[in-house]
C-alpha cells in the first residue's frame, strides 16, 4: 500500500486500537521500492527480530501530527574531513543535548537515554542516527492532545510532534552558532559578478553584505567541510525535520543495488 492508504487504514481504527498499531515503511528487497504497512507492534517486533539482518530495510513513520521522540541525523564526508574523529563529535553533541534538556526541564540524561545507531560507510561517510529517550519528570500519563493514539507513557516524555523537535534542534543550533556579515561582489542584471571597472569611478564602489553562520567560540569542531567545498557546516543534518519523515529502524540498512538478489 501507499503512504496515504496506510494513513487511511490506520485512522479507521479507534483510539484504543491505534495504541497497539504502528506504521512502517519497508524497502522491498527486489527493487528498493517503498511500501507501507500498518501492523501490531508486538507482531512486527517478533517478525523483525526473526528476519535476517541483511534483509532488514525498515523505517518507522514519524507522522506529522503525532508525538515522537527527539532524534538526530549526524553525518559528514570522511574524505573531506581527514583526521576528524566522528565519535568525539558525537559525544560532544550528546553532552550538549543533555545540557539543554537539563536546562529546559530539569531532567538529567545519562548514556542509557541515547540510542545510537552507526551507519557509517568506512572511508566515505560518517553517519550516526540518535534517538533520545527522555524520562518523564512525573509518573503521570503523557497526554496525547491530538488524540492520535499514542501509547500510555507514564515514564517517558515525548515531543508533541516533529515541528516541536525541530524547534528544540534549532535552539541547539543557535547555541553553537554565531552570525557575521561579509561583503560579497554585486551582481549585474544578468546574474554575473560585476568587476570594479564597470562602475563610474566618480562614485563609491557598491558593497553588498550577507549574513553567514559560523561556529561559536568553543564549538568549532562540530563544524565540518562539505563535498561542495564551500564554507564549513554543522555536522547535524537539520533538514530531516519534515512532515511524515521515515526514520531507519535500529538494525536496518538502506536498500542498495548490491544487497538486492
Amino acid at each position: 500500500p501507499t503512504q496515504m492508504q496506510a494513513f487511511l487504514y490506520f485512522d479507521s481504527f479507534t483510539t484504543e486500537e491505534r495504541r497497539k498499531l504502528k506504521i512502517f515503511c519497508v524497502q522491498m528487497k527486489s527493487d528498493g521500492q517503498r511500501k507501507y504497512a500498518v501492523i501490531h507492534w508486538e507482531r512486527f517486533l517478533s517478525e523483525y527480530l526473526a528476519s535476517r539482518r541483511e534483509d532488514r530495510h525498515v523505517f518507522e513513520m514519524i507522522r506529522d501530527s503525532f508525538p515522537c521522540r527527539l532524534f538526530f541525523d549526524l553525518e559528514f564526508s570522511i574524505k573531506c574531513n581527514p583526521g576528524v574523529e566522528g565519535n568525539d563529535l558525537t559525544a560532544k553533541w550528546i553532552h550538549l543535548v543533555a545540557w539543554k534538556v537539563q536546562l529546559l526541564w530539569g531532567i538529567t540524561l545519562g548514556r542509557e537515554h541515547f540510542v545510537v545507531y552507526d551507519s557509517t560507510q568506512p572511508g566515505v561517510k560518517f553517519s550516526k542516527h540518535i534517538t533520545v529517550i527522555i524520562p518523564s519528570p512525573t509518573r503521570g500519563l503523557a497526554l496525547d492532545m491530538a488524540d492520535t493514539g499514542a501509547s500510555e507513557i507514564g515514564k517517558e516524555m515525548l515531543f508533541l510532534n516533529y515541528s516541536h523537535v525541530n524547534a528544540f534542534v534549532q535552539a541547539l543550533v543557535t547555541d553553537v552558532t554565531s552570525y557575521v556579515e561579509e561583503e560579497v561582489a554585486p551582481l549585474s542584471s544578468v546574474g554575473e559578478f560585476v568587476s570594479s571597472e564597470q562602475f563610474d569611478s566618480s562614485l563609491p564602489p557598491p558593497t553588498l553584505k550577507r549574513t553567514v553562520a559560523v561556529p561559536r567560540l568553543g564549538f568549532e569542531e562540530l563544524w565540518v567541510n562539505t563535498e561542495k567545498g564551500d564554507r564549513p557546516t554543522l555536522f547535524v543534518d537539520t533538514g530531516v525535520y519534515t512532515r511524515n519523515r521515515v526514520f531507519r529502524m535500529f538494525g536496518s540498512s538502506k536498500h542498495t543495488p548490491k544487497n538486492a538478489p
